[in-house]
């Protein structure tokens, strides 16, 4: 060693000199998680107490008893049996009424009764001899009713509302009624004709093409002039109209 040099001799005696050094020996402290594992689980699987993954709690929940002691339900009496026997007569008839049904009366119970319109009489004065001139002419029964303006006749069969709409037209009793549904006529409006056109011409021109053409109306608007549309009426059968495209060299 060379005695020129100097060598720094760490002093002993100096207390605060001891302390700074030691603690700069001392290595940071480092916390770290514990785990408790068992020896059987995995290393890699968390435990229950872990904080590394969510579980949901456990459900406990308590199983009932569904024994009839222990049941709350109560028996009760059917109050729709008597409704049973019924419908299964209904369902099952006897055998000695499907037997008696034949064709015939299968047939007259299918077919539908007509729907007569009623008759709506004014100003009758002697409903005495009113009624009992609608007994001579009529052979099944009828009601009357008597509303506020007219006295109303319910008939039951179509002969019977055309002899009482007859006796009325011969006695000229004022009425009003609405036509049966097989005198009903057929109504249809046509399109596109020319104005200048007349009605008597579209009528013979119908009823060349052999169409029952009972009227020709020409529509008019609300300040009296005529619309190229003309409404016609027709007897029931002519429903071959609704095939016509062409009429005058104009289409409908």
């Amino acid at each position: 060693m060379d005695p020129n040099s100097k060598a720094s001799i760490p002093n002993n005696d100096n207390p605060a000199q001891l302390n700074k050094q030691n603690r700069q020996k001392v290595p940071p402290l480092v916390i770290k998680k514990n785990r408790l594992l068992s020896n059987q689980d995995d290393s890699n699987s968390p435990s229950p107490n872990s904080d590394d993954e969510f579980r949901s709690p456990r459900k406990t929940a308590w199983a009932r008893d569904l024994s009839p002691a222990n049941s709350s339900f109560f028996p009760t009496q059917n109050r729709f049996s008597p409704l049973e026997i019924e419908n299964s007569n209904q369902v099952n008839p006897p055998t000695n009424l499907t037997n008696n049904i034949g064709p015939e009366n299968n047939s007259q119970g299918t077919l539908a009764k007509p729907k007569i319109p009623p008759i709506y009489v004014h100003n009758i004065s002697d409903y005495v001899k009113f009624h009992e001139s609608l007994d001579n002419i009529t052979i099944d029964d009828y009601s009357i009713i008597n509303t506020k303006s007219a006295l109303k006749l319910n008939l039951c069969s179509v002969d019977d509302y055309r002899a009482t709409t007859n006796y009325l037209d011969e006695s000229k009793i004022d009425y009003h009624t609405f036509q049966l549904p097989e005198n009903k006529q057929l109504s249809i409006i046509i399109r596109n004709l020319p104005v200048n056109i007349t009605e008597q011409c579209i009528f013979n021109e119908l009823i060349e093409q052999k169409f029952e053409v009972k009227s020709v109306t020409r529509l008019q608007n609300k300040f009296k002039n005529p619309l190229p549309i003309v409404a016609v009426l027709l007897s029931k059968p002519s429903t071959g109209i609704y095939s016509l495209t062409l009429i005058l060299c104009s289409s409908r």
